[in-house]
């Protein structure tokens, strides 16, 4: 079935596309340094809602699969029939090097989702954080993900509902992301909105910090767990920039390897609640 994808994808490949992608002057070495390949809390969420949905014989397709780190932790989880779409090719490069146990059963190619032949159908059709980057054009991009999925779509993104959360700041850059109504979008287009949810409305536990780390580290812990308890929320990486901690992102990620690095390490058990994401599951009527 895939090779039809692939077919599709490698001719397309050749041609420009005309949409445009926030972040888009961005190399992928530069995501590559921000950790980009390391596991973080969101993917966590994409085999609990298919633990909850779906089966271990369930395809899937993901649509902006980077160098492949949600794919590598449903295949941790068990789920083989794993695909994955993205415009970078040098993302797809990449991921042997980070995800070889991956890189043996997935099938990822670069290339663009409304270039693939509706004769390709997958049982399940999800993106992270993707489909808010597309500014323009984007329609053909929702009625070809509704017209191969053959069961479920599911949706982790910036939307209207996120937009409007309450009690939270933040400026909204329209040239990175664009908030969109997904349920209205995916209901005419014949799926059901079966369960919404926030990433921050996830329950924060604080576990103790470990005495290992160094005065320095400790004081720049406590400021992240200072924030959560006051906030019921995590920080995000841009927060620590706009001069609510003594330290910015740069410094944790000196620090700790990473800012979700730094919210683990600050006994945070799932540091989920730092992004203003909202996941929705729709079922094909």
């Amino acid at each position: 079935m895939f090779k039809r994808i692939i077919a599709n994808i490698e001719a397309m490949c050749s041609k420009k596309s005309t949409r445009e992608i926030g972040y888009k002057n961005r190399s992928f070495q530069d995501i590559i340094d921000q950790n980009y390949h390391i596991m973080n809390p969101e993917q966590r969420l994409i085999p609990d809602i298919a633990k909850k949905y779906c089966n271990k014989g369930n395809s899937f397709l993901e649509l902006g699969c980077g160098a492949g780190r949600n794919l590598e932790c449903l295949r941790q989880h068990g789920y083989k029939k794993l695909y994955g779409v993205d415009a970078s090719k040098e993302a797809i490069n990449v991921s042997k090097h980070y995800f070889p146990e991956l890189a043996k059963i997935a099938q990822l190619k670069s290339g663009f989702i409304q270039n693939i032949s509706e004769n390709n159908k997958f049982d399940v059709i999800y993106s992270v954080a993707v489909l808010q980057h597309i500014l323009s054009d984007i329609e053909p991009v929702f009625y070809k993900i509704s017209r191969i999925a053959k069961k479920f779509i599911i949706t982790i993104e910036f939307d209207f509902y996120a937009q409007k959360r309450k009690n939270h700041k933040f400026k909204l850059n329209p040239k990175e992301r664009i908030p969109r109504d997904y349920n209205k979008i995916f209901s005419n287009l014949g799926f059901r909105q079966m369960e919404v949810f926030g990433c921050w409305e996830i329950p924060i536990k604080l576990n103790a910090i470990s005495t290992k780390f160094t005065p320095n580290k400790q004081s720049m812990l406590n400021e992240l767990r200072n924030f959560i308890i006051k906030n019921k929320r995590c920080p995000t990486a841009g927060e620590s920039n706009n001069g609510l901690f003594k330290n910015n992102v740069n410094a944790y990620e000196k620090q700790f390897g990473s800012w979700l690095s730094a919210l683990e390490a600050s006994g945070i058990e799932k540091p989920y609640s730092g992004h203003t994401y909202t996941v929705r599951i729709f079922q094909k009527k």
